[in-house]
């Protein structure tokens, strides 16, 4: 006998739907082998989305009692087909939880947006799998993130660089964000509450970071970099009314604001060279007052500073010291700025240091790179600390609740920048909110009734500009669509173009001709990151680097898709082919610096390449970057500390031969050709030049509009050296949402 299916015939999640009336599970709209019994578990357990659903439930529906079978093996078989499926794991699970010696239980969030009152035809070799569908209670979802590569691409747009926008697109973000707080809450208003209502707290054009609730909630400070204005400065404004009140006026970038507990001062970080501190400003207006100096270089939506509880301390996450390399947690004293170390944790990175409402604790995150970091809370004296999460996922910000007993965060660890709670006591995160973009950096008043986040969104675009080899044109815009394009990679015969894109939700690897049509997806991958594509001599594979589980990867791929191979596993970045194909260059940090390194793509050890010792000062992360081979296969050049370096391909002793050169630059022939360095790449034009390896002239062949956005990534010269195509970011729009009524 048919069931009716009361909800919806087709559901999805992620990058995911499940067709219940053809039974089938898609992936980006392609159809993935999944039948029988695993697929018939898959559609049980999204029948009870976020609930255990117990292995006696499932040997009930799928085993019945006269059906003779070793059913734990059977189950686990389905669980691990189910996984495969997903591209999900056991150990860090994304879709699938298991709940060990009880069941099973699906965690991500789920969108329900097809016609109700279906029936499964009876003909369907899935027709088991047409149970019925309860409720999701899923949170809505309207587009997945594209934080990924924002993440890794835009860090310098926070740091030392002009930030603007377009006008924000407020009235659709906050739709699609309203939606989705308030299917979460819908059935369950009537025992928390009011229903949570959702308003955009700023609407201006400009880009603004880290809001930070005053103690009475009733004032909001935050960074804001206005069209007017080329530096983040702090500002403050009332909740419901009013307009902004700029607190800070000095050189460089300052944000990170955190309001004193008395309401009376605001401290924030001011990023300037040599003039980078801990600074306060009385909340009202007047003049600074600098704490201590910031030795720590990092600015990537992280809180940088918090007040204690006590008055008394500012908590940040910083070097102890110019000399030393390692990021602490440290008390610094307001009264003379004396620093006490709290804690210096393994491992390469720590951010959004906070402590509790009550003073007893301080949460923060910590892991091996910026897109795998975990949360850990101990107690404010450095004892006790312990690991909330598991999830090896990008986290952009921390808030206390009022209580002190969970914390909200920003995580990927469904595959969507959105937001969580998690008790400190341990446990599952709970989906909180999913607004379609990038929710980032939440703060909750002190009285827990408002919570407020930065929402963001950057669209990326191919463009091509003549190259040195044809008569000056103007540029113009490749490839687009309204997400991230980026780093475009010509084919050895020109003929095409790999790049990467998150059109789809998720960043992918495509192909496209090189008049940028007939765009093909390559990799369905579903990671956090996957960009940097480069053609192999013959054209027949595609080498790139994708972040997964935490861990970054060099991945190898058939031009004619597949499923990709893994080279190496990382901390791995930017790769390259030799002349003859024979191997495969990487930026890599793994003996401590970021170094070059080779593997062949039969695979094998990696070979480290380059030797130069990253000095403390620069933390590692300016050598031995980027690196190609020269046309005749002799030589390899690298960019390191901002030059650019060469050396024999046999190895030998390194030559510096540029001082300065952008990241974007590429072995043209018989030279170099290279995007000009700016320090504010919003001045324009930006000048395109070639360095002759003969003749050691630089001349420029032409120059493009980067925006007032600038331009991150790579950019490629076709090899007949005709054109240049690069990034452009076009715009980029965050805005402060506010929730009413939160619970």
């Amino acid at each position: 006998m048919l069931e009716q299916v009361p909800n919806s015939q087709v559901v999805r999640f992620g990058t995911f739907e499940v067709d219940l009336r053809l039974g089938e599970l898609r992936r980006n709209g392609i159809r993935v082998k999944l039948t029988g019994q695993p697929f018939q578990i898959l559609v049980i357990l999204l029948e009870h989305p976020g609930d255990l659903v117990t292995r006696e439930q499932l040997q009930r529906r799928l085993w019945p009692s006269d059906t003779f079978v070793d059913f734990d093996r059977g189950l686990n078989a389905a669980i691990n087909r189910v996984r495969e499926a997903l591209g999900d794991s056991a150990e860090n699970p994304r879709f699938v939880e298991t709940l060990p010696r009880r069941g099973y239980r699906f965690i991500a969030p789920l969108v329900d947006s097809r016609p109700v009152g279906a029936t499964l035809p009876a003909s369907e070799s899935n027709v088991r799998a047409a149970q019925t569908i309860t409720s999701p209670g899923a949170l809505s979802v309207s587009e997945a993130s594209e934080r990924r590569p924002v993440s890794r691409r835009l860090k310098l747009l926070l740091g030392g660089v002009s930030i603007s926008a377009a006008l924000a697109v407020v009235a659709v973000i906050t739709l699609a964000a309203g939606i989705g707080w308030l299917h979460f809450h819908k059935g369950n208003s009537s025992a928390l509450g009011a229903t949570p209502r959702m308003v955009p707290f700023t609407s201006s054009p400009g880009a603004k970071t880290n809001p930070a609730f005053s103690p009475d909630g009733k004032e909001v400070a935050f960074g804001w970099q206005s069209e007017k204005d080329e530096g983040l400065r702090i500002y403050v404004k009332l909740v419901g009314a009013g307009t902004p009140l700029r607190l800070t006026g000095g050189p460089g970038d300052d944000d990170s604001p955190a309001w004193s507990p008395d309401g009376r001062f605001v401290a924030f970080v001011r990023h300037s060279g040599s003039m980078s501190g801990y600074f306060i400003v009385p909340s009202l207006g007047g003049p600074e007052r600098k704490i201590a100096v910031r030795y720590a270089d990092t600015f990537d939506y992280e809180r940088l500073v918090n007040w204690l509880p006590d008055g008394k301390n500012l908590l940040v996450a910083d070097q102890s010291s110019p000399q030393d390399a390692h990021i602490s947690l440290i008390l610094i004293s307001i009264e003379n700025g004396r620093r006490q170390v709290v804690l210096t944790p393994p491992g390469p990175y720590l951010a959004d240091a906070t402590s509790s409402p009550d003073g007893k604790y301080i949460a923060f995150r910590q892991g091996g790179g910026s897109m795998s970091q975990e949360i850990y809370v101990m107690r404010v004296d450095g004892s006790d600390a312990s690991r909330l999460t598991s999830d090896k996922a990008l986290i952009q910000g921390l808030a206390w609740t009022q209580d002190s007993k969970s914390i909200v965060f920003s995580s990927t660890r469904a595959g969507l920048q959105s937001l969580w709670r998690i008790p400190i006591s341990g446990g599952v995160p709970s989906s909180l909110i999913t607004a379609g973009d990038d929710a980032a950096t939440p703060t909750i008043s002190g009285d827990g009734s408002q919570l407020a986040f930065v929402l963001s969104r950057a669209n990326s675009n191919i463009w091509r500009v003549a190259g040195p080899a044809a008569k000056s044109s103007p540029p113009s815009r490749l490839i687009a669509s309204s997400r991230w394009e980026n780093d475009a990679n010509f084919s050895p015969d020109g003929k095409r173009i790999a790049f990467s894109s998150t059109r789809t939700g998720t960043q992918e690897l495509w192909l496209c001709n090189s008049d940028g049509s007939n765009a093909v997806q390559l990799t369905s991958l579903a990671a956090p990151s996957t960009d940097t594509p480069r053609w192999s001599p013959d054209g027949k594979q595609i080498a790139f680097d994708s972040v997964s589980e935490g861990h970054s990867k060099i991945l190898l791929i058939s031009t004619e898709g597949g499923s990709p191979r893994q080279l190496a596993e990382g901390p791995n970045e930017v790769q390259s082919w030799s002349y003859d194909g024979k191997w495969v260059y990487f930026s890599s940090n793994r003996s401590g610096a970021w170094e070059i390194w080779k593997v062949s793509p039969e695979g094998g050890s990696p070979v480290q390449v380059t030797k130069q010792q990253a000095s403390r000062a620069s933390g590692g992360t300016e050598r031995g970057m980027n690196s190609f081979e020269s046309a005749d296969g002799k030589f390899l050049f690298y960019r390191r500390d901002e030059g650019l370096w060469r050396m024999p391909v046999e190895g030998g002793e390194s030559t510096r031969i540029l001082k300065n050169i952008s990241i974007m630059w590429r072995v043209c022939g018989n030279g170099i050709c290279f995007l000009e360095e700016k320090e504010n790449p919003a001045e324009n034009p930006a000048r395109l030049k070639r360095f002759d390896l003969r003749s050691g002239r630089t001349t420029s062949f032409g120059s493009v509009d980067l925006g007032r956005e600038g331009s991150f990534g790579t950019f490629d010269v076709s090899p007949d050296g005709r054109w240049v195509i690069y990034p452009r970011v076009d715009t980029f729009n965050s805005d402060i949402m506010l929730v009413e009524d939160f619970h």
